[in-house]
C-alpha cells in the first residue's frame, strides 16, 4: 500500500504495490502462505497509502485464497468483522489525513 507513493523518497510508480507483491510472491516457496493487511474501502490513494476494494485485491494479490474484512470507528474503536459490501464503498472521513485507517482487508494467498 505504501510502495511507489514517494513518501519514503522512492520514485512515484502507479502500480508499485502490484510490482512489490510480485517480487515477494516470487520469493515464496511452494506450499508457502503470503499474508497481508491493507487499508480497505473505495479505491483511492490517500496521503501516504492506498485503499483497496475487493476488485483491486484480486488484481494485486496472486492466488488469493481468503479475504477477511474489518472496520472500526475512530482511533479508539474496536475492530469488528464485516462483509465486503460494507467496506467496498467506504469513503474515508478524512481523505487527506494520514490515519486512522477505518477498515482493513486481511488477505491470504497460498502458493500451491
Amino acid at each position: 500500500e505504501l510502495l511507489g507513493l514517494g513518501g519514503y523518497g522512492d520514485i512515484v510508480v502507479e502500480d508499485a504495490d502490484k510490482r512489490g507483491v510480485k517480487i515477494l510472491w516470487g520469493l515464496l516457496k511452494e506450499g508457502g502462505r503470503f499474508m497481508a493487511t491493507v487499508p480497505a474501502g473505495k479505491p483511492a490513494t490517500q496521503r501516504g497509502y492506498r485503499v483497496y476494494d475487493e476488485e483491486r485485491l484480486y488484481e494485486v494479490f496472486p492466488m488469493l485464497t481468503s479475504v477477511s474484512w474489518y472496520m472500526k470507528e475512530g482511533r479508539e474503536g474496536t475492530w469488528s468483522a464485516v462483509q465486503s459490501d460494507v467496506v467496498n464503498n467506504l469513503i474515508y472521513c478524512e481523505p487527506y489525513g494520514q490515519m486512522p485507517v477505518e477498515a482493513v482487508a486481511f488477505v491470504i494467498c497460498d502458493r500451491v
